[in-house]
């Protein structure tokens, strides 16, 4: 259905879960079956039942079967004290010395930190730079692997996290024009984790004008979602002139600076420029990064 998205894209897009969800729940059904009613032909497989009188935080419904002796390691979840790690040995090796488990101890819980917190590496990309702002106040600003649905690493990117002024940017594609590195899913929970969303266009130009407020006219940018954006437009997307220096008419290059703040979804990044006039002069168009602000 979606040849060009990933598993876990299309999955969000179709509406359906995982194979491994479904499988998890068909079993655990069948499970509850056969545990509530002694009738059914599997029933005798079960362990037998827990009958033990320790009043229990959580009593077991069946006796686990014990394992092999040596070294286990077992995590139990508390709300309100968090992970607590228990480590049990082989009653033979009692007195002996043994750093293995402190390090698959400190290993484990590196990797759960990480998970529950990432640190914007390329094995664990944060979902933006806004989580980094809020985990890891220690880091300085700088490139970050982000994946705003944290499903899975392989569709990580860059992006330019500035910690003083609280932003994602992520910049376009080296001589690729108006194209970027996420896709729309990507786009779309950036745009919702954010307050709104900006982008700088240059207007590089040799007798081409991009802003003229006498003749009321403006080179014409389109949107991610199609919608033009000009002189014309709505004060609340309408671009804000930086800098305006194309309408010099002097034969030399100059440049005309375009901002864009929206909170629209979907209407940045920028996706092609249509100059006032494609007869006369010369231009060419630089993007700035789309930067989504928390």
């Amino acid at each position: 259905m979606y040849p060009t998205e990933s598993y876990e894209d299309a999955l969000l897009l179709s509406g359906l879960t995982s194979l491994f969800l479904r499988r998890q729940q068909i079993t655990n059904k069948v499970f509850l079956n056969i545990m509530n009613d002694d009738a059914h032909k599997l029933y005798e497989l079960l362990p037998a039942k827990n009958n033990t009188s320790l009043n229990l935080r959580k009593k077991s419904k069946f006796n686990n079967p014990r394992g092999p002796p040596g070294q286990n390691l077992v995590i139990f979840s508390d709300a309100r004290q968090g992970q607590r790690y228990y480590r049990g040995s082989d009653p033979k090796d009692e007195n002996k010395e043994d750093e293995i488990p402190n390090d698959l101890v400190g290993y484990v819980h590196d990797r759960y930190a990480k998970k529950l917190k990432p640190p914007g590496t390329q094995l664990f990309p944060a979902r933006n730079c806004g989580d980094l702002f809020y985990h890891h106040p220690e880091l300085n600003s700088g490139y970050y692997w982000i994946e705003p649905f944290i499903l899975s690493s392989k569709n990580a990117f860059l992006a330019k996290c500035d910690f003083k002024e609280k932003h994602t940017c992520v910049y376009p594609i080296e001589n690729r024009p108006f194209t970027h590195v996420f896709n729309y899913i990507q786009l779309m929970k950036l745009t919702l984790l954010s307050r709104h969303v900006e982008q700088t266009i240059t207007y590089h130009c040799k007798n081409s004008q991009a802003w003229n407020e006498q003749t009321k006219k403006s080179v014409e940018l389109i949107g991610y979602d199609a919608e033009t954006i000009n002189m014309a437009s709505p004060i609340f997307y309408r671009p804000k002139v930086v800098e305006n220096g194309c309408n010099n008419m002097d034969g030399e290059w100059h440049q005309t600076k375009l901002t864009i703040t929206t909170k629209q979804r979907l209407r940045l990044p920028i996706t092609a420029a249509i100059p006032i006039n494609k007869e006369t002069g010369e231009y060419y168009i630089e993007e700035g990064p789309i930067c989504f602000h928390h």
